[in-house]
């Protein structure tokens, strides 16, 4: 039914100033620093607990993030089966998937990863993947 619904076209979003993040992790600290440290940097940012719950707000919302940075490993659905269900979804197949991670396993289709720990410099850097025109 979550994946219907993704399927279908949500709400207009209204004209936004700043582009929007998605911060994916279980660790509710990790989240909120990530989170802040983005619109300190001049994002928006928007979290979710899991990747189940992230899918929940994007088809709640009709969101498109300009940038999603995730956890890999996470309870219930992980980052690689984030990542591959954005994938699979027209309207958010081309936004930029980050993985915040202190694992080296392989996962396909990401845009970038950010070992774990990282620095505000590194998750600035990062962040400008917002920033940059999509195609």
């Amino acid at each position: 039914m979550l994946a219907l619904s993704l399927t279908q076209p949500g709400p207009a979003e209204p004209e936004r100033e700043r582009p929007v993040a998605l911060v994916v992790d279980d660790d509710r600290l990790i989240r909120g620093c990530v989170a802040r440290a983005l619109r300190a940097s001049g994002l928006e940012a928007v979290t979710a607990s899991d990747g189940l719950e992230a899918l929940a707000l994007l088809a709640r919302s009709g969101l498109v993030p300009d940038l999603v940075l995730t956890d890999l490993e996470m309870p219930g659905l992980d980052g690689a089966g984030l990542l591959a269900r954005l994938r699979r979804i027209p309207a958010l197949a081309a936004v930029p998937v980050v993985l915040l991670t202190a694992s080296d396993a392989p996962c396909p289709g990401v845009t970038a990863r950010l070992a774990k720990p990282f620095t505000l410099e590194e998750l600035r850097r990062v962040a400008r993947l917002a920033a940059a025109p999509r195609g």
